[in-house]
């Protein structure tokens, strides 16, 4: 089993339709940080999911929806995803709101 410590994904949506960030191999494992940036001079929102499979995220996916995050600020909290699944994000305002996931991958 191989373990790699590595920035995993990273996006600023360049609009405000929900997209995937990081999708987890059928054969790893991640236990992960998710750091959202807003680069805006006004409060906006954010939504982050795990979802168990390809496509758009359920009504129970989501861990964070339409959350508030105040002008130039960061918020950051940790994950754990196993095989198959897929972190998906939504911002408030293209272009503005960035989202950095970084973290331990175990391949198995």
């Amino acid at each position: 089993m191989a373990n790699t410590y590595t920035r995993l994904a990273a996006l600023r949506p360049a609009d405000t339709d929900e997209a995937e960030l990081y999708e987890v191999a059928a054969d790893e494992y991640i236990v992960a940080e998710i750091f959202i940036c807003n680069q805006d001079s006004s409060a906006r929102t954010y939504r982050v999911a795990i979802t168990d499979a390809s496509g758009a995220a359920s009504g129970e996916d989501w861990i964070h929806y339409d959350f508030p995050i105040q002008a130039n600020m960061s918020h950051k909290f940790t994950l754990a995803c196993g095989d198959g699944d897929t972190v998906r994000v939504q911002a408030s305002v293209a272009d503005l709101i960035s989202f950095v996931l970084t973290g331990l991958k175990v391949t198995t």
